[in-house]
Order: C-alpha cells, then structure tokens, then sequence
C-alpha cells in the first residue's frame, strides 16, 4: 500500500462491499539468474462464501548475471593422468552483448579454466528456453601431476559489466593410480586392552598391475617390513611399527611404488601416533 510516495507493509485490509484496492508486491528472488520464478500469495476473507483467497506471481525470468549448465561443475573422482574435462555451458540471459572476458580461479594449483568458444553439434543446446544464447564455454581441467581434492570455485567476469561476478563451484578430486587399504594409520592399537604400535596397510595399483614398493627416507622412529600380500601377487603389504613416546605426533609415511619398467612415483600415508597419557 502506498502512503505519503512510499510503499508500507499490510497486516490487513477493510474493502467496502463493491470496492477494489490495489496493492504492490515485493518479493524476494531467489532463483538463479536464466530461470523462473513462482511465488503463490495465500490471504484469508472474512466473506463466508470466500474465507481464503490467493493469487499467484510469476516471474518468467530472473534476470541479472550468466546463466550456467550445470550450475556447479562436478568433476568427481578422476585418475592422475587421465584426460577427462568437465565444460560448464555460458549463457548470455537477457543480456544481447554480453562477453565473458575473464576467469578467476580459486585454487589455481588444483585445476585450471579455459573460456572455448561453443561448437553446434559439440555444445546444445545452443539457444536456452530463458536464458538465450549460449555465449561461452568454460572447460575445468585438472593440473597435471596433481592428486588430491580440487574443491574451489571460479568467477565468470562480463565485459563491461560492475555486478558481482558469477560463480560457479567445483566439487571433485584427482585420484592417484595407487590405493592403500587403510589410507590413514592411528597408533597405538588396543588389542585385549594392551596398547600395540603396530598396524599394517595394503598398496595396489587401481588397474591391478603387479608393484614393487620401497620405505622413501622415513623416520628413524618408523620401521616398516614390506612384502607381497598373501594370494595376490598384485598387492604389496606394509606393516609399519613405532615406539611409543609422551607427545603426539602426526607422520606422513613416504613411499616409492613402481609398475613394471614404468617411472616410481611417489605415494604418502598418514599415521597418527598418539602420545602416553601422563
């Protein structure tokens, strides 16, 4: 309702038989930009042929930055090496001339983000139902040589454009071609309420290629006995040994795995070593 030039909220209404009133709607957008929006408005009557009442508002697009499909990029689970990209489509949504520029990445160590121009045929749809044409695309590669998550974010920044710039996130992690069963070590172990410092750990390769696996300048504390698993000449067992001591310590346990003739590369296991309680 408008009172005085400005808009006041209403907690109620008092219409005269056979009277209209008109009121302004504000309402909160919370759809992403490209998409629609429906928000159904739910008031009751003291008319006792009519004692609930709604109207709906729809919003046929929400304008403001790009448009993206997908919305984040899920990468998932990929091999270290492999060559598999993930592309996030750009769609221009409303905007006739608008240009991505640049891309900031947020963890420029874990992936990187190339803007590609879009291919008929390679990237459809061209043309969105609401967001319009797609403008760009951009392609979410993985470092070479890195292992780990590679969770991060990166912004699409229009050309010309002062808005806050879009964000899309990544949600995926490179795996090494090595797996270790467990992948994490806590020490000590109570066995029969005796407190034994000695756990053990299976390495293999994801594509079960026969290993060979050495100690890579572990600490004097830590002896490790590494041998081939029992009726599997495709896995390696580690069994790793430490005295105990009074502080805690977190250790990162270095190895050298190598496939056949192929380069060694290097795999890490944690082990956490609980200290003595006083």
């Amino acid at each position: 309702m408008e009172r005085d030039g400005k808009f006041q909220r209403i907690e109620q209404l008092r219409i005269p038989p056979h009277s209209r009133f008109e009121v302004v709607v504000r309402i909160a957008v919370g759809a992403k930009p490209g998409t629609s929006q429906q928000v159904a408005i739910v008031f009751a009557s003291n008319d006792p042929k009519q004692p609930e009442g709604s109207f709906e508002v729809h919003i046929s697009q929400v304008l403001g930055g790009v448009y993206t499909i997908p919305s984040d990029a899920i990468v998932g689970d990929i091999v270290q090496g492999s060559t598999e990209v993930r592309d996030v489509f750009i769609y221009a949504n409303g905007a006739k001339d608008r240009r991505i520029e640049a891309v900031r990445v947020s963890h420029i160590d874990r992936f990187s983000v190339e803007l590609v121009s879009p291919q008929a045929g390679v990237h459809e749809p061209q043309v969105h139902e609401t967001a319009g044409n797609m403008i760009a695309v951009a392609r979410v590669r993985p470092k070479p040589g890195y292992v780990g998550p590679i969770d991060g974010y990166f912004e699409l920044i229009a050309t010309g454009e002062t808005r806050a710039p879009n964000r899309v996130d990544v949600i995926g992690q490179v795996i090494g071609p090595y797996v270790c069963t467990p992948d994490v070590l806590s020490l000590p172990r109570f066995v029969g309420g005796k407190a034994e410092y000695t756990a053990e750990f299976h390495m293999a390769r994801r594509d079960g290629k026969p290993i060979t696996v050495t100690a890579d300048g572990l600490p004097k504390e830590i002896a490790t006995k590494i041998e081939p698993a029992p009726n599997d000449p495709a896995r390696v067992r580690v069994v790793v040994s430490c005295e105990p001591g009074d502080s805690t310590r977190n250790i990162r346990l270095r190895f050298q795995a190598r496939a056949g003739e192929d380069e060694p590369e290097g795999v890490e296991v944690p082990l956490l070593v609980t200290g003595r309680s006083p």
